[in-house]
């Protein structure tokens, strides 16, 4: 037995200290600082396709000696860029992260002492719409959103004594004709070089009422560039990255004042060689599109500031007389470092985690999303389908905290959740449901059991027993009757909604009477057990048929019938399972329910050997159909015609890890119990500091760590 790194379990004390007193952590951080914005620019339904130019803010201050420490606490309505004396101060980007803003807002604080001279400073600050101010019509209505406005800053600098430097106020003054013309977290940003000198005339800022949400320190990584590849041309126009990913291009170009290089981003190209024009669920504007306009005579390097995109090819025609150097794709995400990683002899499970990997990747930005392009939407189930694989792989723990308080923040008086946050609009009354709204307790279970520390579930406890007794007030006659999506994306017949949202329900009553013990909440726990006592005799009279059989035998039925053990005869479920597959060519026939369920039941039982055929099976649908079709992420739908860079098929990351390494995290310890079916010759994984290796050779098992 192993024990994770304190640091992690240092990191959340921080985090609840933080929490419990957010409001004075900001308060003291931002004090004498008001927040600020432009005179007469504010969100209205006159202004719903206003388009601005992103505004530049600006002050001036004097110090007569250096200080030994100098502090930079900056928060934004919006995305912001920092400047000090025309040095950047921070190294991160797409910040702050974007919450539902009026009920949180994030800030963060940064040492700039080096940044700083004796005599005239300046500090200097550019703001972007994010999804604050998000003007693109579409699907989820982003531009109707309640707390829609013009961006704002509040920023306040101080020495090590807590001595105000600077702080945002009316003695700033701002430039309203910037570089950066337009900036649409749904479409892109238009950038004119002519511009990048910033002439005058300046005006004064204004004193602005603020987002109106409290202010929280962001506890987990920033977002950065964390790397960059270079792009291949395949045609004159067509640039090619080798995968999908998230984030933009940064180009260089040369060539004549006001020359235009428009740059189109898409994850899939046309058979004609060519980018296919998509929308993207956005009614307005242009659908993941950068401009950008030459200042001309010399070589030009660019990439947006406050926009990223799902892509893997890009389309880049130029405008005028230029020619375009290179261009470089660049990877943005937060700032988690690999906690893990595995290698196999079996190709097709290695190349699906691979492949997770990246959408683990293009799908933290900020906060755990759906995917990088059309929607960037914080999905309850995504992220609890993902969040297994992304805490074996990634120390990511603190990132699903700090969105798992977005989400409570929203959580309605009565305990209903809705589906995705932030941007909360419309996501109550459809896409919700207990196997989504599960991401509530489920998450922070997984936070505990891979960390030790408990806090988080100790601080979201009240709303889950709020939103427990909302989900029982939708039951009939026990059963989770139009509440929730089921085994969603299915290609055929799948299990019936019902069961699966049941299902889920029961899950969590057995979470909650776990931790309920552990906090020495008694009545709690009685009453937990009795709830998921009842469920279960529910959910087997209507659906359990006697020798394991469950509903009509579906994949996903029979799954979640044995590794939830709420079935009947789980084991009896889980041999029905592996016949099943093995009848239909052990084909993926079933949706994201059943693309975590359907692995982990056949492995729990004892029929790991059934997940590995799965996964190295090649025709439609299944994971290896997509590799052999260029898959290089994860798919939101089998036939590859929807998002290319999602998470929820994404679990046999999770399930390598979790079985054929046998890393057991529990109480924030490891055990290692691997299973070794005889169908994978090699497998090595590591987590943490922990290693386990194992091969087969001439039908004997070789444990080598």
């Amino acid at each position: 037995m192993i024990s994770r790194s304190t640091r992690v379990a240092a990191l959340f004390a921080v985090s609840t200290i933080l929490t419990s007193a957010f409001g004075d952590v900001g308060t003291d951080a931002f004090r004498d600082a008001h927040w600020i914005g432009v005179k007469g620019r504010f969100f209205h339904w006159k202004h719903r396709a206003d388009v601005h130019p992103a505004p530049v803010f600006r002050r001036r201050f004097e110090l007569e000696d250096l200080p030994e420490v100098a502090t930079l606490f900056v928060s934004a309505a919006g995305y912001r860029s920092v400047r000090i004396n025309g040095r950047e101060a921070t190294d991160d980007v797409l910040m702050p992260t974007p919450s539902n803003f009026d009920r949180r807002v994030y800030y963060s604080d940064y040492s700039v002492g080096g940044l700083l001279t004796p005599g005239t400073n300046v500090v200097e600050v550019t703001l972007g719409n994010s999804i604050y101010n998000c003007g693109a019509q579409g699907a989820w209505m982003q531009d109707t959103i309640t707390w829609r406005d013009a961006p704002q800053v509040l920023l306040r600098i101080a020495d090590g004594t807590g001595r105000t430097l600077v702080r945002t106020d009316e003695n700033w003054e701002v430039y309203t004709d910037g570089p950066v013309r337009s900036d649409s977290i749904r479409n892109g940003e238009m950038f004119d070089a002519r511009k990048k000198e910033l002439g005058g005339p300046w005006s004064a800022a204004v004193r602005s009422h603020g987002p109106g949400g409290v202010l929280a320190h962001e506890n987990h990584p920033p977002t950065r560039i964390l790397d960059k590849l270079r792009m291949s041309r395949l045609s004159d126009a067509v640039w090619d990255a080798g995968e999908c990913l998230a984030g933009f291009a940064e180009i260089e170009v040369c060539g004549e004042r006001g020359a235009t290089v428009t740059i189109r981003y898409r994850e899939r190209i046309g058979p004609d060689g060519k980018l296919p024009e998509e929308k993207g669920m956005v009614e307005s504007g242009a659908f993941q599109t950068d401009t950008y306009v030459l200042a001309g005579g010399k070589t030009e390097r660019w990439h947006p500031q406050f926009v990223y995109h799902g892509f893997r090819y890009l389309s880049v025609s130029v405008s005028g007389k230029a020619d375009v150097v290179s261009v470089m794709a660049c990877r943005v995400g937060t700032d988690v470092k690999s906690h893990g990683d595995f290698s196999t002899s079996c190709t097709a499970l290695e190349e699906i985690h691979r492949r997770m990997r990246r959408s683990l990747r293009a799908n933290l930005v900020g906060y755990p999303t759906d995917c990088p392009t059309r929607e960037k939407q914080g999905w309850t189930g995504d992220a609890l389908y993902a969040c297994e694989a992304m805490l074996y792989n990634f120390d990511a723990a603190c990132v699903y905290v700090d969105w798992l308080r977005t989400l409570v923040d929203v959580q309605r008086p009565n305990g209903q959740l809705p589906a995705k946050s932030p941007i909360s609009a419309n996501g109550y009354n459809w896409g919700y449901g207990p196997a989504w709204d599960a991401a509530l307790v489920l998450i922070p279970e997984a936070v505990y059991d891979f960390t030790g520390d408990d806090s988080a579930f100790r601080e979201f406890y009240p709303a889950m027993v709020r939103y427990l007794n909302f989900a029982d007030g939708m039951l009939t006659d026990g059963i989770a009757e139009n509440f929730g999506l089921g085994d969603w994306l299915a290609p055929g017949k799948t299990a019936p909604d019902a069961l699966v949202s049941t299902a889920y329900l029961f899950r969590m009553y057995g979470t909650m009477s776990r931790f309920a013990e552990r906090f020495g909440r008694e009545d709690d726990r009685r009453r937990f057990v009795s709830r998921a006592g009842r469920i279960a005799r529910d959910w087997r009279r209507k659906w359990c048929r006697g020798g394991g059989h469950v509903a009509e035998d579906e994949l996903t039925s029979l799954a979640v019938a044995a590794l939830f053990r709420i079935g009947a005869e789980p084991e009896k479920s889980a041999v029905l399972l592996a016949d099943g597959l093995k009848r239909n060519g052990y084909k993926a026939d079933f949706g994201m329910i059943g693309s975590m369920a359907v692995p982990r039941a056949l492995a729990e039982f004892g029929m790991a050997d059934a997940a590995v055929r799965m996964f190295e099976q090649a025709d439609f649908p299944g994971w290896e159909w997509q590799r052999t079709r260029g898959a290089t992420t994860i798919w939101e739908d089998w036939a590859g015609g929807k998002s290319r860079d999602h998470v929820i098929f994404g679990d046999p990351s999770a399930w390598a890890f979790r079985y054929l390494g046998g890393f057991v995290w529990r109480d924030g310890q490891l055990t290692c119990e691997p299973v070794c079916p005889e169908s994978i010759r090699h497998f090595r994984a590591s987590q943490g500091e922990k290693t386990v290796e194992w091969s087969w050779e001439d039908g004997k098992l070789t444990r080598l760590r």
